[in-house]
Formats: C-alpha cells, structure tokens, sequence
C-alpha cells in the first residue's frame, strides 16, 4: 500500500492510504477546528501585511494625515489584535503535540507514579524559563516531540480508531 502526502501544520507527513483516507474523510469537530484555524491564520497575516497600508489610506479618507501630529494611537498598539495574541494560533496545535506527547511519556514509564511525577518536576516544571523551552522538553522525554499521539489522539491513524 502507497503513501500519500497530508499536510499537518508546516509539514506534509507522509500517510499510508487507509490513515491518508481517514484525514481525508473526517468530518466533525477536529476538521472543523483546523479550518477554522486556517481562516483565523489567513485574517492575521493579511491583517499583518496591509495594516499599516490601510490605515494610511483611512487617515488620508478623513483629511488627518498630517505628519507633524501622527496619531497617537495606531491600530498595531492593540495587541488583542496584532499582538501576542493573534500568534496564539500557530501555537496551539504544537503545544497539543507536547501534551500528547507527555501524556504518552508516562504511559510508557508506568504512568502516574511518584517517580513519574518527581521527573515532570525536576526536569520541566521547576525549570520555568530557565532554559530554552526545547531543551526542557527534551530533558524531560528523553528525546524530540513526536506527532504521532496526536494523531492516534485525533484519530486519524488505525491505531487510534
């Protein structure tokens, strides 16, 4: 059985056909969030690219562009608008491979044991900021996020089905 290309995020992962259908075919609520979060992403990077653009344009429609007195306030000072905000949903399918991830990590090593627990501490919780937030992780897990229990999360693999 050959292997078709899906698209996930920034990469295209390469399914074989029964899981590729699966994606294909899915209709309900994870279908429905990815695209809601295509639009959501489409809206912020024009909104990025033209902004300023636009409210030139707006400025000049009302006869206040006048350079010696800019306006005070421009529309890039609203941050629920163009601020950390809107980079929000580039982050929450990675921060939902993490989680799966994690979840996973215990699964494996016997679950929810003190042991378990005292490792999530030391090597990720207690860390905050301290080091690069990779670095953590991969202290933590023992090695690089992998996609996978999301998707059997999800699922759109046989195994998670």
């Amino acid at each position: 059985m050959g292997k078709r290309a899906v698209p996930f995020g920034r990469e295209v992962l390469q399914l074989p056909g029964p899981e590729a259908d699966a994606v294909g075919a899915r209709e309900g609520r994870f279908a429905q969030e990815g695209a809601r979060r295509r639009q959501l992403v489409g809206v912020d990077m024009e909104q990025a690219d033209g902004v300023l653009a636009f409210e030139a344009a707006a400025l000049k429609r009302a006869g206040v562009d006048f350079a010696p007195v800019p306006p005070r306030y421009r529309t890039t000072y609203f941050s629920h608008i163009m601020g950390g905000y809107s980079a929000g949903y580039y982050s929450y399918i990675w921060s939902e491979v993490l989680d799966a991830d994690s979840v996973e990590w215990f699964k494996k090593n016997g679950g929810l044991t003190r042991k378990n627990g005292d490792h999530f501490r030391n090597t990720l919780l207690s860390r905050g900021g301290s080091e690069d937030a990779m670095v953590l992780f991969r202290n933590f897990s023992g090695g690089e996020p992998y996609v996978q229990p999301l998707l059997e999360r999800r699922g759109l693999t046989q195994q998670g089905q």
